[in-house]
């Protein structure tokens, strides 16, 4: 047995101090009566039976602090050593040190907002190596790759925009330096993440570079910062001029929509709280594949706080019965009543049947917590993560379920039933692209798969339409397709546990062929099946022909987001720029100085286009 918070045991210690102060008023008490009565009348006034009740008690007390106090150092049994792989991506973040980006339009600043997402985001990161790319007028690599994530948080919260004395937005440069420092792919996929308030002063050169990232298959995730025109300030508590009035910085999206849209990655805009950046890292995670960083040692243990808890309780509400030990047996049934109500609440670790059971009878957000922890405890069982998937997709977690199914597919070495699976649900997510692959990698696995043949051709058809056409700008009318004019979409969801038959609709592709029968809910013969039965009304094939509206919502196809290359408020810089090539003599004055122990980046050169 271990502890989980040995720091209470101490407090046993003091309990059972104070419970030798018990015998010992006790004694006193004793001797006062005596005093005052006299011995033989004594035995009258507190008969035997009234003493050893009232020692009991006084020993139940104590006995029901000491299993109380155990229960709050959190009584471990059971404890496991598993092998967990650690999985992980390759990411650089490249972020904008543009004098623009002290623009107040934001709290406290856009720079400090930058700060504060980068921070968001390396709390979600999960064994993944980060590197650092800043620019302004020029491009620097500030950070190599590094699973350090205390480095990376202490690296950006020093950068600032008076590190380059060269002045502009060279986001090209800046994207080529963070593809330098990725390197070669191997096994994990490669990232860039670009936070800035998207004024691009050369967009076509930015473009250029997304193109050169789009052939090494970098996808590029963007996070827009700002709100509105704002002037910029600067440190004497002034404002930034341009011939003689005041300058001012507009953020835009539409540059940074072009560069998620050519590489395949996701825009995100800016929001003070940290819901953006959790949807950012699912994007990322869902689109970029991540690679095997090695296998890390976890334990788990089954907690048995309720044991102690509960004798404790126990122990506390006898003593309280049995009071001065003067009256008969009262409360008996009280007792009783709270003893089984406090052991029939306590906690047991979920079984498989149980979690099948939960599924069954539709508490499927429970049921998704008991499959979560069975798969803790067998991370390697490819049919655990196959019911997870169930009860996550008919919880509403699309995402979630595609990624147990993924998952799933790992374990077993392939599973067609698992990616056509996880594509009906990446389809319900929005997620298009992703929903595509998994039915090409279900067709290549199993290439008379019917479900995954048909889906892939409507998806497919359907990207294919989204490109050609513009989205729509007006909310659709009610009983109106949202999309207007694609041709259909993915049908033949899985099969809805319980369901009859599982026979598809004519015109509809069969759902998840059943190898051995009709696919059944967890814990019969069978995986278990989350999506409904194709034609009804809460699948996707009830819409009457329209399709999910991915507008507005963080992940949507990149396809779907507006903007053109070079319109809105970026403009190209009025001056010839920079080739971006360092001389020795300027690599060696990137340090200007030491500020409290370490080093402060500063980068040369000429500024070009406007001064911000």
């Amino acid at each position: 047995m271990t502890w989980g918070d040995d720091r209470w045991c101490f407090a046993i210690a003091v309990v059972l101090f104070l419970a030798a102060l018990y015998p010992l008023t006790a004694a006193y008490y004793r001797y006062k009566l005596e005093k005052s009565f006299g011995a033989p009348i004594l035995g009258r006034v507190v008969p035997l039976s009234v003493s050893v009740r009232r020692g009991i008690r006084d020993s139940l007390w104590v006995l029901g602090g000491v299993c109380v106090v155990a229960a709050l150092a959190e009584p471990r049994l059971h404890e496991q050593i598993l092998n967990v792989e650690q999985k992980g991506v390759d990411l650089v973040l490249v972020i904008d040190l543009s004098r623009s980006m002290d623009a107040q339009d934001v709290d406290p600043s856009r720079l400090e907002r930058a700060r504060r997402e980068i921070g968001d985001l390396l709390e979600l990161s999960q064994g993944d190596r980060i590197g650092v790319v800043i620019y302004a007028g020029a491009a620097f690599p500030r950070l190599p790759l590094t699973e350090d994530e205390r480095i990376v948080d202490l690296v950006v919260q020093e950068l600032d925009t008076s590190a380059f004395e060269a002045q502009g937005s060279e986001l090209g440069e800046a994207i080529r330096e963070a593809m330098k420092l990725l390197g070669e792919p191997k096994q994990a996929g490669q990232g860039i993440v670009v936070f800035s308030d998207g004024e691009v002063h050369r967009p076509e050169d930015a473009l250029a570079a997304a193109e050169s990232a789009k052939e090494r298959k970098i996808r590029i995730y963007t996070v827009g910062i700002g709100e509105k025109l704002a002037p910029i300030p600067l440190p004497d508590g002034s404002y930034m001029t341009d011939g003689g009035s005041v300058a001012k910085t507009q953020p835009s999206l539409e540059i940074l929509t072009d560069l998620a849209k050519i590489t395949g990655g996701a825009v995100v805009k800016s929001v003070a709280a940290a819901d953006d950046m959790a949807s950012l890292y699912d994007e990322i995670r869902a689109g970029v594949t991540s690679g095997a960083r090695g296998s890390m040692q976890k334990k788990i243990s089954e907690s048995a706080f309720q044991w102690p808890l509960g004798f404790g309780l126990l122990a506390w509400l006898t003593a309280a019965w049995l009071g001065e030990g003067r009256g008969v047996a009262r409360g008996a049934q009280l007792t009783a009543v709270l003893f089984a109500f406090t052991f029939a609440n306590t906690a047991t670790a979920a079984t498989l049947e149980q979690a099948d059971g939960l599924f069954r009878s539709g508490r499927f957000a429970e049921a998704v917590d008991a499959f979560q922890e069975i798969a803790a405890e067998n991370p390697d069982d490819p049919d655990v993560w196959s019911r997870l998937a169930a009860a996550r997709y008919r919880a509403g977690d699309a995402e979630g379920a595609a990624r147990a199914w993924e998952e799933q597919d790992r374990l077993a070495g392939g599973d067609a039933d698992a990616l056509y699976n996880a594509g009906n649900a990446h389809y319900k997510a929005h997620r298009l692209d992703r929903a595509l692959e998994m039915y090409q990698r279900a067709l290549e696995l199993e290439p008379s798969h019917p479900g995954a043949a048909k889906n892939e051709g409507l998806v497919r058809k359907e990207l294919e339409a989204r490109r050609q056409k513009p989205p729509p700008k007006q909310a659709p009318k009610e009983g109106q397709p949202k999309d207007g004019g694609s041709s259909g979409e993915p049908q033949g969801e899985p099969q809805e546990p319980g369901s009859e038959g599982g026979k598809p609709k004519e015109g509809e592709p069969d759902p998840k062929p059943a190898e051995n029968g009709d696919p059944t809910g967890p814990g019969e013969k069978g995986k278990p099946s989350p999506g409904p039965e194709p034609g009804s009304k809460d699948g996707m094939s009830g819409q009457d022909g329209g399709e999910p509206d991915p507008k507005g919502e963080p992940g949507t196809d990149p396809s779907d987001l507006k903007g053109n290359p070079g319109e809105g408020s970026s403009q190209p810089g009025d001056g010839e720029p920079t080739d971006g090539k360092m001389s020795a003599t300027q690599a060696g004055k990137l340090v200007d100085g030491v500020e409290e122990g370490r080093p402060r980046v500063f980068v040369p050169g000429q500024s070009t286009g406007k001064p911000w």
